[in-house]
């Protein structure tokens, strides 16, 4: 089995690589004949895909250990945030739930079990500048076509519909969601224009791309993700200031130039904004204005960590609190019942307390931290620096964006991405992208790095442990064990009960027999 491994070690890598490459196309999946069809069809298709990257992946490993990850302290702000993540479902109030979640938000250990194997397998197979080029480029692409959709859904529905598109909202149901989505991409497409070289077509794409995806948050309507755009590109422009003013200076004042009108054009003619863009200039003006029964939950997360302030109530559990704590003022305005505290940081300190809410605050403080150290020390080239800067923006637009939304399986597995994107950038902002490029060049004449069409190819690491074959064949069993339980049973359940409901409204005779298949699955 070894030997097979080894003789096909090319074909696997880039088999492994293909599967991470679908597991983003995750976005436009839709199951209309399954429950929450913008939810649970694309959780169970990303897991589905990690699951059987990890098959090919776990051979690469055995056979060759340079694809598993340098350990350092991202890896290790990741796995904390990572071990809150099951301590708290574990010690929460229900570990079974905490573990599976449910269909309408897919946000459970396992799920988070996911996104960490998919981190860990992009920043093993993903070591080169080309290869993260290439998969930010592919993501980006895809993107494109999930806005296409999103577009043709909302002003062209007879092709085809999505559900209500008063604010877009696309394959995503949720125009927050979608919001969440297209300000990561806006940042990646101007991360990938400010990659390419002057002289390069493509370039002309990933600025149209850009704008596109801006275009697209502002019509999602999602006030969180105005600012945070906005505030991710504050930092930006004053992280490019600081690196290479003189380069930039321009572009940094048409910029800024543009902003300082839409500000005193918003302020001063409102009544034109109005008349011109009602939809828009009522979200824009209304942008401070939280909703009362956010902030009545927000009271009720708050007296919930004060219960558990440790470890917290375990992810999913935000019901036992909201009902514990009931106000029944939130009634008042709104005949819901809140599954989230709709603010990432009560999220964190109900569902994980201080230690989840500390870990993942680490994680992005020590991020900053050392892309402001590499911007502010300029040791790179302009280029890298411009992007420590991009990616700099980048974090804080997601960061600000969340803090009055909480994750969804699209939004979860673009935060992993970011880690893993921010791995990278970190790695290579100690020395930079043209004399790591210089140094494979020199090294490949040594037969030590190999580096062509965006793989690198590193020596094999000999050494394989003991009973090889045996490691990896216990671990497929294992993950065929997951993926039945985690991806076959989940889906046929949910499609039965659909089937059952639809059964149940035309009186059909196999009501019991469809939901009774269901509740075996």
């Amino acid at each position: 089995m070894i030997s097979f491994f080894q003789r096909y070690k090319k074909h696997i890598d880039w088999f492994v690589r293909a599967m991470l490459y679908l597991g983003v196309v995750m976005p436009i999946v839709v199951g209309v004949k399954y429950l929450f069809p913008f939810v649970f069809p694309k959780a169970v298709f990303f897991q589905a895909c990690v699951e059987i990257a990890l098959l090919g992946y776990l051979a690469l490993v055995l056979i060759d250990k340079s694809y598993l990850p340098k350990i350092n302290a991202l890896v290790v702000l990741v796995g904390a945030w990572m071990a809150s993540i099951c301590l708290a479902g574990i010690m929460g109030v229900d570990p079974s739930f905490s573990f599976w979640s449910k269909a309408e938000r897919m946000d459970g250990i396992l799920w988070y079990f996911h996104a960490f194997a998919f981190f860990v397998m992009l920043i093993g197979m993903m070591r080169t500048k080309m290869s993260w080029i290439r998969f930010l480029q592919w993501n980006s692409i895809v993107g494109g076509a999930v806005g296409i959709a999103a577009l043709i859904s909302k002003y062209a529905p007879g092709m085809f519909a999505l559900g209500d598109q008063t604010r877009l909202a696309g394959t995503f149901g949720n125009p927050a969601f979608l919001a969440t989505y297209f300000v990561v991409l806006f940042f990646i497409d101007v991360l990938l224009f400010a990659s390419t070289d002057s002289d390069n077509h493509v370039r002309r794409v990933w600025f149209v791309l850009a704008l596109f995806s801006m275009m697209c948050v502002f019509l999602s309507g999602t006030r969180g993700a105005y600012v945070g755009v906005v505030a991710g590109i504050i930092v930006a422009l004053v992280g490019i200031a600081l690196s290479a003013w003189q380069k930039y200076k321009k572009i940094i004042a048409i910029i800024a130039g543009i902003g300082i009108v839409l500000v005193v054009s918003f302020v001063a003619f409102r009544g034109f904004w109005n008349r011109v863009s009602p939809f828009f200039a009522s979200r824009v003006y209304s942008v401070w204005n939280i909703p009362k029964p956010r902030l009545i939950v927000w009271g009720m997360a708050w007296d919930a960590f004060k219960d558990r302030p440790l470890l917290g109530w375990g992810s999913e559990n935000f019901m036992y609190a909201f009902n514990k704590h009931f106000n029944p003022d939130v009634h008042t305005y709104e005949m819901s019942i809140f599954d989230r505290p709709h603010n990432k940081i009560l999220d964190l300190l109900v569902a994980q307390g201080l230690f989840g809410l500390v870990s993942y605050l680490s994680l992005f403080g020590y991020i900053a931290s050392k892309l402001i150290i590499a911007i502010l020390k300029k040791r790179n080239s302009e280029r890298d620096t411009l992007i420590c800067a991009i990616v700099l923006g980048l974090f804080t637009a997601y960061f600000v964006q969340d803090l009055v939304l909480f994750e969804m399986p699209t939004s979860t597995v673009a935060l992993f991405l970011l880690f893993a994107l921010g791995y990278w950038v970190l790695r290579e902002q100690s020395h930079s992208v043209a004399a790591q490029l210089q140094e494979n060049r020199v090294s490949a004449k040594k037969n030590t790095v190999v580096v062509k069409n965006g793989y690198a190819n590193l020596p094999t690491q000999t050494g394989l442990p003991a009973h090889a074959g045996m490691i990896w064949l216990a671990s497929a069993l294992g993950i065929l064990a997951l993926f039945v339980n985690a991806v076959v049973i989940p889906m046929s359940a949910s499609r039965g009960v659909v089937d059952a409901a639809r059964a149940l409204s035309s009186k059909s005779q196999d009501y019991s027999a469809i939901l009774q298949r269901a509740q075996q699955a």
